[in-house]
């Protein structure tokens, strides 16, 4: 159970890292479109675990936690770089790597609303966390798949909303962005045992 409530945590924070980080910037993430942030990246989740369960049949179990543990270290890695990377990027708004590693500029009309095109368009970016996680951590969600899905929904919507509301009265240098890489790390550590 610990190791699903961690998967849940690595995968809902970074949607509420980017809440804070668009609030905390003036950008404000209706309702609608947090629903489609979490959605998309519950989505994500869903369908990379499925498929990793259908391929766990035809793999050593050892193989696998040190495939899916390796993944997750990886991942975990990436986002605690994240923020020394974004500046290499800052030139070239448009570009997915540049939304990835600052989510303002998701917010291509500039009128400080993130609209459900947008929320899409983000949730994608930073969905690739979600399927990533989900084909590592498949071995862990087997058995409880629609229940993990069903609550990484609701509390990834929830922390979308709070953590814009949060960031708004915050400044933009918090460095909250680190945590998700920290957790997906305590994560991989924790899947190979």
């Amino acid at each position: 159970m610990f190791r699903i409530v961690l998967l849940i945590t690595a995968v809902t924070i970074d949607g509420f890292a980017a809440a804070m980080t668009m609030g905390s910037s003036g950008i404000h993430i209706p309702k609608r479109s947090a629903a489609v942030l979490s959605l998309t990246g519950t989505a994500f989740l869903g369908v990379s675990a499925f498929f990793s369960m259908s391929i766990c049949a035809f793999f050593p179990v050892i193989g696998l936690k040190i495939i899916s543990s390796a993944l997750l270290l990886a991942l975990g890695i990436a986002d605690i770089v994240k923020k020394s990377l974004r500046e290499h990027y800052a030139e070239d708004p448009e570009n997915a790597s540049a939304i990835f590693l600052d989510e303002t500029k998701s917010d291509k009309n500039h009128d400080k609303i993130i609209s459900l095109r947008e929320a899409l368009s983000l949730s994608v970016v930073l969905s690739a966390d979600s399927l990533a996680t989900g084909a590592a951590s498949a071995r862990i969600m087997s058995g409880f798949l629609p229940i993990t899905l069903a609550v990484t929904f609701v509390v990834g919507f929830a922390l979308v909303i709070i953590g814009n509301r949060l960031g708004k009265h915050l400044s933009r240098n918090f460095g909250f962005e680190k945590l998700c890489g920290v957790v997906l790390i305590a994560l991989a550590v924790v899947n190979f045992f």
